[in-house]
């Protein structure tokens, strides 16, 4: 038997040197869904690699062979923020405008996804770190494009992970990260304190300066995260995996680097990630032991306001 999954996932690689992979079998049993664990491996990954063709990698898994055609995106490509070719759109467009058009304290798509992420994907092992399928999200993404109510059903019938998927694919097609572009260098200058009081001080005065309605969606993202943070034994994501996960998303510069070789992109693209998500990482682990985000009083959930 040679199955041919013919799937696409696009997978962030978020610093990461080496690739795991598993394969997993469902059989019906008794009239019952068994999930078998069928085959495992981890492989580091190579800077020749890092080229935009299509590469033919095989990978042995004890007792079969996974075959796969892999390509490098840069995070130029990956985290791109495409302007919505709709003007009533939601992807692609200002937070700050969606905001506003919708009359709320955070946009639709984010509070849908969140919300259908706790209510059956909590305890998902590897929850937001497993990709969902390209072609499912570009679906899901043109549905809540055209029909928002409609998408909202949707998203209970799909794979959780092509839930988590659209959430992460909202964030990263935002114009401007939540972190703002102009407050960015700034974020990235504190994190590099070497004393930590006067880092700790410089991080909740910055946040503090954020627009409020970055404020407020930033605050519903975090409480969500610090929430599947709370289901660690089941979902297997510790404040750490969550801030590796979102911090590259939220927390981002304008523009990238220009003219430079995949590999140097590369290097430059991983003193990034370890920043972004140090500083989510950061403010999770406030959130979580309950102290404010800001040096004032501003970061009340809006849905504890």
């Amino acid at each position: 038997m040679e199955p041919n999954f013919n799937q696409e996932v696009v997978i962030d690689l978020d610093g990461s040197q080496t690739l795991r992979i598993l394969c997993y079998e469902e059989q019906i049993k008794n009239g019952t869904t068994i999930t078998e664990l069928r085959g495992k491996a981890a492989f580091e990954m190579s800077r020749s690699w890092l080229t935009d063709k299509y590469q033919e990698k095989s990978f042995s898994l004890q007792d079969f062979t996974l075959n796969l055609s892999i390509k490098y995106n840069s995070s130029d490509v990956g985290l791109q923020r495409v302007p919505s070719c709709k003007p009533v759109g939601s992807f692609g467009v200002k937070v700050q405008q969606v905001c506003k058009k919708e009359k709320s304290a955070v946009p639709f798509v984010i509070t849908t996804c969140v919300r259908e992420v706790e209510r059956r994907g909590i305890n998902e092992v590897g929850l937001y770190r497993v990709s969902g399928s390209a072609s499912d999200l570009q679906r899901l993404k043109r549905t809540f494009e055209n029909d928002p109510y409609e998408a909202e059903q949707l998203l209970k019938e799909v794979d959780i992970n092509n839930v988590t998927g659209l959430l992460k694919l909202y964030l990263r097609e935002l114009p401007e990260a939540l972190f703002t572009d102009a407050l960015y260098p700034k974020f990235f200058e504190a994190f590099s304190k070497h004393d930590q009081e006067e880092k700790k001080n410089m991080l909740l005065s910055l946040f503090s300066k954020l627009p409020e309605v970055n404020q407020n969606v930033t605050v519903f993202l975090i409480d969500h995260m610090v929430k599947i943070n709370s289901n660690e034994a089941q979902n297997k994501m510790s404040l750490h995996n969550l801030a590796t996960v979102f911090g590259p998303s939220i927390i981002r510069p304008c523009n990238g680097a220009v003219g430079q070789s995949p590999s140097d992109l590369l290097t430059t693209s991983t003193v990034d990630v370890m920043a972004q998500a140090g500083i989510l990482y950061f403010f999770l682990r406030r959130r979580a032991a309950g102290l404010s985000l800001t040096l004032e009083s501003r970061e009340a959930s809006p849905t504890e306001a």
